[in-house]
């Protein structure tokens, strides 16, 4: 599942043509797209339509593109802006510099190329506001248990805590969940059906936008060689089943700082 399916572009640009050519390719990749022929009129759509990504053409009359930039930063300070361009001279560089222009790309043949800097920018931008979202809101912790019974147990004793709580019963899920959530910690299972825990964590703790996730793996191997494999794969904590919840629960409390 891609984390910005749908998500709103606006695409300024003075050249007709230009917006004809790159639209429909931007819409094939799933987004929706507002365009501005101008820079006063993107100022207006900034305000207005409220995008998740500014596609801003970096040479246009009247109002180019970094005066453009420079007047939405004074009310919009974390809007992902992609700056077009076939070539960016120093001064340009040196006027963008403080403005957040994530890169320069063509507009021309060359466009394509921007598909995984524009989903990538997308992702990072939608995780932000996700985690602006939720300051002052419950902590929320994803368990991960292939055993139904033990997952509505933690569920019904985090949820008594007051911290809001997902599930997920194998490790494709588990990794669907832990994007699309970023959840405040995990709560993390070995022996899952589909991808182990050792890989889940693997593969999610070594993504550099999630490391800081605090895992707690929960299994019921007790080997040292199985702890030592957990604790290589980034596991913050590795507690063996049967366990008690009260000494879990302080785990989730110490890693979460409450």
């Amino acid at each position: 599942m891609l984390f910005n399916m749908g998500a709103k572009i606006l695409l300024v640009d003075d050249e007709s043509q230009a917006i004809g050519a790159m639209k429909p390719k931007l819409e094939s990749w799933g987004y929706e797209v507002v365009t501005a022929s101008g820079g006063e009129e993107a100022i207006k759509k900034v305000k207005l339509q409220l995008p998740d990504l500014l596609l801003l053409d970096l040479y246009m009359p009247e109002k180019d593109g970094v005066e453009t930039l420079r007047e939405i930063r004074e009310f919009n300070k974390e809007l992902p802006v992609i700056m077009l361009a076939n070539f960016a001279t120093e001064r340009v560089l040196r006027d963008t510099k403080g403005l957040k222009v994530i890169e320069f790309v063509s507009k021309g043949y060359e466009f394509h190329r921007a598909a995984g800097l524009i989903r990538e920018s997308l992702r990072a931008y939608q995780q932000e506001q996700r985690k602006v979202a939720k300051k002052g809101e419950k902590k929320t912790i994803l368990i991960v248990d292939d055993e139904p019974e033990l997952r509505r147990a933690l569920t019904i004793r985090l949820e008594a805590s007051n911290y809001q709580v997902l599930t997920a019963s194998d490790g494709e899920e588990a990794l669907n969940k832990m994007r699309e959530e970023s959840p405040d910690l995990i709560i993390l299972d070995i022996m899952l059906p589909k991808m182990d825990g050792f890989k889940v964590c693997r593969l999610f703790k070594f993504d550099p936008q999630y490391k800081g996730i605090p895992v707690i793996m929960l299994t019921a191997r007790a080997q040292k060689e199985d702890e030592s494999t957990g604790m290589e794969t980034g596991a913050d904590e590795y507690i063996t089943k049967p366990f008690e919840t009260e000494s879990l629960l302080a785990k989730v409390k110490e890693h979460l700082g409450k």
